[in-house]
């Protein structure tokens, strides 16, 4: 019979669950330092509620190829042909892995080349001969946790309507990667600008489940806010997003069934297919913030090739270290919530600092509170906290300092954008970052 008290600490102390493996389980300690907290206390919960026969999803990190590290960029000419090389680097430094977890009849999920991962469903008894027959003793696996919903005023808080950024401002020509659930390609504001690019859920296109559903709905409003253009909107009203021309390139992560691997290939998808902006409003709140997620990795990865990540922090505030992964990369753009008029951060959106003592998040935007349409027309206001419809606030408004810096690397807009903000007065560095983001001082930082 499981003891419920001792199955209560293993899931809040994770130093328990790797000490309950060791010494319960029979784990070497050198088995156990190659998993993470998360799945060292998945495992330990499963044994002593009596389901360790139960298969866990896994990603298993190996050695990085050594050609990451090259400069090159999506906006190179040889872009396609590294990518090629890449993939073969990948393929071969996983050949030992995949291997033996084919010998096993295990389904591979996911081969990730930013990151050099494969992602499968595993028992504890064969993770154990596939970690113990790996040839890489500095592997590491990670459960692999699916990521959660991060979920008129804003335009003049972030002062968008007073920025200068050159005639015909308006995001047209821009791509904007946006990974959430499926975009309503009909939404009013959006006809003729979303392209469905890859999908990375559990469903097909045009789902109509509820989770779908769901989804569907959390994607069409980020899009909405970014590059929405007003159409439809009642009594004459015009609820523009941020870059009303901007083309939205759409990879469908919703709904996933504990599968966060799969945000990490559409992130990598994205880079690859030469979106220099990418926005994902979810988080892993179960991931340690520090920096070395799979998503956070990949985000880092894909930020070197060119592609710069807005990220919602989360919205599990108050307290310090509520900050979900990938908003503790090293080169994302974590972006916390304020009220519509942007004066107050809501409570609820999350805080840093990440384990290394980052201060999270990097910046603010109106996010919960904040006006859009739906699909016929009617006004609604977002949820609050709302850190999920602040980051595309600040990515829209990048894509203009991009329509009108185009030669801009990724490094150039993150700095530009950081160093474009608002402090909002009577508020700690802890809660709002840099401040509020303000459109006119990015629109002055270019040429």
């Amino acid at each position: 019979m499981a003891n419920w008290a001792l199955t209560a600490q293993l899931l809040t102390d994770l130093g328990a669950a790797r000490s309950y493996l060791e010494k319960s389980a029979g784990w070497s300690s050198e088995l156990s330092a190659r998993i993470d907290d998360g799945l060292a206390g998945a495992i330990a919960v499963a044994r002593e509620t009596g389901l360790e026969g139960f298969a866990l999803p896994v990603t298993l990190q190996v050695t990085r190829p050594s050609i990451l590290g090259e400069t090159i960029t999506s906006s190179d000419a040889h872009w396609s042909s590294y990518i090629s090389e890449l993939e073969a680097e990948t393929r071969k430094n996983l050949a030992a892995t995949i291997n033996v977890i084919e010998n096993k009849s295990l389904r591979i999920r996911n081969i990730l080349r930013f990151t050099t991962s494969v992602t499968f469903n595993v028992t504890e008894p064969d993770l154990l001969e596939i970690l113990s027959e790996v040839a890489d003793h500095k592997s590491l696996a990670w459960l692999n946790s699916a990521g959660e919903l991060e979920l008129d005023a804003a335009r003049h808080a972030i002062q968008l309507d007073d920025a200068d950024f050159g005639l015909g401002a308006d995001g047209a020509g821009q791509v904007v990667a946006i990974l959430d659930g499926e975009i309503d390609t009909l939404y009013p504001g959006l006809v003729g600008r979303v392209i469905q690019k890859g999908n990375f859920s559990d469903t097909a296109w045009g789902g109509t489940g509820l989770a779908d559903s769901l989804g569907k709905e959390h994607g069409t409003k980020v899009a909405a806010i970014l590059a929405g253009d007003g159409s439809e909107a009642p009594n004459g009203r015009s609820l523009k997003g941020v870059a009303p021309k901007a083309t939205i390139w759409n990879y469908k992560i919703a709904p996933l069934v504990a599968d966060g691997s799969s945000v990490a290939a559409a992130l990598e998808q994205a880079c690859i297919d030469g979106a220099k902006i990418a926005n994902l409003s979810w988080g892993q709140s179960k991931a340690k913030p520090d920096g070395q997620s799979i998503w956070a990795q990949t985000v880092d990865a894909a930020f070197k090739k060119g592609m710069l990540t807005f990220k919602s922090v989360g919205n599990s505030g108050p307290e310090p270290g509520t900050l979900t992964s990938p908003a503790d990369a090293a080169h994302v753009i974590s972006v916390g919530s304020t009220d519509r008029l942007g004066t107050q951060v809501h409570q609820k959106s999350s805080r840093g600092p990440t384990v290394g003592g980052t201060n999270k998040p990097d910046l603010v935007a109106p996010g919960g509170g904040i006006q859009v349409t739906d699909r016929n027309g009617q006004i609604e206001a977002v949820a609050i906290p709302g850190t999920s419809f602040a980051a595309p606030i600040v990515a829209g408004v990048a894509a203009l300092a991009l329509q009108r810096n185009p030669s801009w690397s990724a490094a150039e807009l993150r700095t530009a954008v950081l160093e474009s903000c608002t402090r909002l007065p009577g508020i700690g560095i802890d809660e709002q970052g840099a401040g509020i983001i303000d459109a006119r001082k990015l629109a002055g930082s270019g040429v």
